[in-house]
């Protein structure tokens, strides 16, 4: 996931209700940021299937170390609205286009220091890094069914 996020020529950012309620959305964008990659959004307007709200209500749910990166989100970027109408869809990916060739993108300029802040939020969600590997110990043959558990750690080379 970071790895792609981080090779990408743009992130888009799609914007639905409780996006950044998410780990793994959270982690991305942290992706994006450490990646200076340019984001462009797009948000969700119909009520039935999410629609972002661009108040206080996007910060329900979402700790409190992101809401700087979700604040400049909000501030900084430009949001196109998605569209599902045929001919209305034509116009929103002619103007994503024309946004990503004009190299109108945004790339957002963030502390480091807040990005690591945001970053430590959601630790427990990172995935392991680059060449890590999985262990897993099987217990025991003829071992008690209660100790069948298993326990998969993940351990970094250097």
């Amino acid at each position: 996931m970071q790895i792609g996020v981080e090779r990408s020529a743009v992130f888009v950012l799609f914007l639905s209700k409780g996006v950044f309620t998410r780990p793994f959305c959270r982690l991305e964008i942290i992706a994006a940021l450490k990646a200076k990659c340019p984001i462009l959004t797009l948000f969700e307007t119909d009520p039935r299937h999410g629609a972002f709200d661009f108040g206080d209500a996007a910060k329900d749910g979402v700790p409190a170390g992101f809401h700087p990166i979700l604040d400049k989100i909000m501030s900084d970027v430009m949001a196109i609205p998605l569209r599902r109408d045929e001919e209305e869809q034509e116009l929103m990916l002619d103007k994503i286009s024309r946004v990503f060739v004009e190299g109108r993108a945004k790339v957002l300029v963030v502390a480091d220091a807040v990005i690591a802040a945001a970053a430590a939020v959601d630790e427990h969600a990172m995935p392991p890094p680059p060449g890590a590997t999985q262990s897993f110990s099987p217990p025991p043959l003829g071992a008690p069914p209660s100790s069948r558990g298993g326990a998969a750690t993940a351990t970094g080379t250097s």
